[in-house]
């Protein structure tokens, strides 16, 4: 269709894994079991799945708008990295992909880009038959050793 009729988030609690077969312990951070939220819009039409990969996190959404709906909806994942030894780690991003659901309408460009160690903690817009407008709730990511 020309535009982005429904969206449906998905929300998933951050995991720390550790290789405790290594020395120095190596970390990473996981992704756990994601909950869908509630779809928003009304007209059925081509589905689309923006899905990050396995332990990604969406770092940023951009797109383009018409003068009533979203009709290009990119969204950019990365993996969390972690430099450093506890407790000094530093939290980055990974290699950045992005997942585009492309409608035919054309518009005007937005961006919403998130800098580390933030990811996306919300989705927020507004929505009646189409998606009308959308935009990123960020949240900052810390690990903090608890002896």
């Amino acid at each position: 269709g020309g535009n982005i009729d429904q969206l449906m988030g998905h929300c998933a609690p951050l995991t720390l894994v550790v290789d405790k077969q290594k020395v120095p312990y190596v970390y990473r951070i996981g992704r756990g079991a994601g909950t869908a939220l509630p779809n928003h819009g009304q007209n059925p039409s081509t589905t689309y799945d923006l899905s990050s990969g396995a332990d990604e996190f969406i770092v940023g959404v951009s797109g383009e708008d018409s003068a009533s709906a979203i009709h290009d909806l990119v969204v950019h994942c990365a993996k969390l990295t972690i430099t450093g030894k506890p407790p000094s780690w530093t939290i980055g991003h990974g290699a950045v992909t992005t997942k585009k659901a492309d409608g035919t309408t054309s518009g005007t460009a937005f961006s919403d880009q998130l800098g580390a160690p933030q990811v996306m903690s919300e989705f927020r817009g507004r929505s009646g038959s189409w998606i009308d407008a959308i935009g990123a709730g960020e949240g900052t990511v810390t690990l903090t050793l608890i002896p």
